[in-house]
């Protein structure tokens, strides 16, 4: 008994619906691509073509909805071009049987986030949506704990001074993104059931942020001088390093204070850590929103 040729043939019926349309009309083209025992090729091209087709139907649909339910807006907005490329990723990525179903929304993500910032048929913003709504997800699944030692700190304590010899880093969890489109203006619409704005050409960049309650994700744009200054944080360069850096680009006069400064705001906001080890302060901060003016951190931050 050739089981697995077997197995092959019948996933490949349940994802591809022009392969079971030549089963009925040429069944020995299809199954002359498969070893199979005479008693196996008899008994697929006996199958029953409308219990088939609904059983395909219907693990598509399932696996419709998980996507769905992580990628909400995007598969709201009923758009042909988001249900063609769905057609087109479950035709090309089968379900892997014990597989990381988190790698796979990860996966398709980006899978629709590419096809669609491609797609001139696509509503121009479609791509940064998809790509929008998987970095959400993975802020929100990198979400950790805070350490027993940060909860016994008082209720919005600021963190100790960063020490000019500390490495700032992103924090675990925190994703820096870019956007074509002001994205957070169509997310709000879209979410209130309204016509998505007209934004102005980008770059866009956010930063996302796992919330306090370690069971969703905040997302918020910074200006040009406060991604510089996150791509700087690299976990190797020290705070003198980078203060150095930006006195040579823009002289020393209120600089040392100004990156000092911006970088401390950083840390409390649980954008910036200065640990060593993964997660140790994920999400830290007292979580109020940003400063309205991030970029007056930075002197000349454009």
């Amino acid at each position: 008994m050739s089981v697995a040729e077997m197995q092959a043939c019948l996933a490949r019926l349940y994802v591809d619906g022009a392969l079971r349309r030549l089963l009925t009309l040429e069944p020995e083209t299809v199954l002359g691509a498969y070893r199979l025992s005479a008693e196996e090729a008899r008994a697929l091209r006996d199958l029953d073509r409308r219990a088939l087709e609904r059983f395909a139907s219907s693990l598509k649909s399932k696996r419709r909805r998980r996507f769905a339910a992580t990628y909400p807006l995007l598969f709201r907005l009923a758009s042909p071009a988001v249900e063609r490329y769905y057609d087109r990723y479950y035709q090309l990525y089968p379900a892997r049987p014990g597989g990381s179903f988190v790698t796979e929304l990860l996966e398709f993500g980006r899978f629709m986030e590419e096809s669609l910032a491609a797609d001139d048929e696509a509503p121009p913003f479609a791509g940064d949506l998809a790509r929008y709504e998987r970095i959400l997800f993975a802020t929100r699944y990198a979400a950790v704990p805070p350490r027993w030692e940060e909860t016994c700190q008082p209720a919005g304590a600021a963190a100790p001074p960063v020490a000019p010899e500390a490495r700032p880093r992103l924090a675990d969890g925190v994703v820096v993104g870019t956007f074509r489109t002001g994205i957070l203006a169509i997310v709000e619409a879209l979410e209130e059931g309204l016509p998505p704005p007209a934004t102005g050409e980008g770059p866009y960049t956010l930063v996302f942020r796992p919330a306090q309650d370690a069971a969703g994700a905040d997302a918020f744009y910074v200006t040009t001088a406060t991604r510089r200054l996150l791509d700087a944080c690299d976990g190797e360069r020290t705070l003198a390093d980078l203060i150095a850096a930006a006195e040579r680009r823009q002289g020393g006069d209120g600089t040392a204070a100004a990156v000092a400064g911006a970088v401390q705001a950083l840390v409390e906001y649980g954008i910036l850590t200065t640990a060593s080890g993964i997660g140790a302060e994920a999400g830290a901060g007292p979580g109020a929103p940003l400063p309205p003016d991030p970029e007056a951190w930075l002197p000349g931050g454009h």
